[in-house]
């Protein structure tokens, strides 16, 4: 019953927002982060075309090896990334995370990327 209730909840939610709204907000935020990540370097393994993608970014991002990097996030400031070896960063932008969380992540990133050198 109480899972039900949460969906029930979550489908309001979507609806008072909207839908349109929701994938806007989704689009910027992948768009913003991989524009930045971009900058740092990384290769774009998200679609060109922006039609194809929405609140996932995928990125490519040699020498740093994804699962340290995901570890060292997590253990030392809570980040949680997910990816696929070696180098690979999946990195999702769901409707109610910040910029200030994403420009967070970027801080961090640089972070361990300087360590690398």
């Amino acid at each position: 019953m109480p899972a039900l209730c949460g969906l029930r909840a979550s489908i309001k939610l979507a609806s008072d927002i909207g839908m349109d709204r929701i994938e806007r907000r989704h689009r910027h935020l992948a768009d913003y982060m991989l524009d930045e990540m971009k900058k740092r370097g990384a290769e774009s393994w998200t679609s060109p075309d922006p039609a194809l993608r929405c609140a996932i970014v995928t990125v490519n991002v040699p020498p740093v090896p994804r699962l340290d990097l995901e570890n060292w996030l997590w253990h030392t400031h809570k980040i949680r990334i997910r990816g696929a070896d070696p180098n690979k960063l999946r990195l999702s932008t769901p409707y109610y995370i910040q910029k200030k969380d994403i420009d967070r992540f970027l801080d961090k990133f640089d972070e361990y990327k300087k360590r690398l050198v």
